[in-house]
């Protein structure tokens, strides 16, 4: 091994695609997996953040919106889970360290169908965070019931 370098797995090439199990929905767009290494070999309490995507936040003037958001990320994930379909492809590590990752439901990716939805909106996170503010009209199946 001389000469080698020892890498780590944030060292390694991305994409990495997992077979994962959801521990926890933190909000509508981050989330806490287990994800499947290899042979038996599994990472837990892994924090992810959907990639492109961002959903009201669960507290200050988003928290009604944030919670319904969350909720229904919970039950598309809890459904996924049932029929055993979660993948996680990993992009890159944001500023606090989440994975940035693309989420698929079978051959669906989980993004896209959340935005078409309108539980969120496209955002690649540069720039401002979009605000959702429950007084102004938005696309969201939630701001009405604000």
């Amino acid at each position: 091994m001389t000469g080698e370098v020892m890498r780590t797995m944030s060292d390694l090439p991305r994409p990495y695609v997992y077979s994962a199990e959801v521990e926890r929905v933190i909000d509508g767009d981050s989330l806490v997996v287990t994800l499947d290494l290899f042979d038996r070999i599994h990472a837990h309490g892994v924090q992810i953040r959907l990639h492109g995507y961002n959903a009201p936040e669960t507290r200050g003037r988003e928290r009604e919106m944030g919670k319904r958001a969350a909720a229904e990320l919970e039950d598309i994930l809890r459904w996924s889970a049932s029929a055993g379909l979660l993948l996680v492809e990993t992009v890159e590590r944001d500023k606090y360290g989440r994975w940035l990752s693309r989420v698929w439901l079978g051959d669906t990716e989980l993004v896209p169908h959340l935005i078409r939805e309108g539980w969120g909106v496209e955002w690649d996170g540069t720039g401002k965070r979009p605000k959702f503010h429950p007084n102004e009209p938005y696309p969201l199946p939630m701001a009405a019931a604000v």
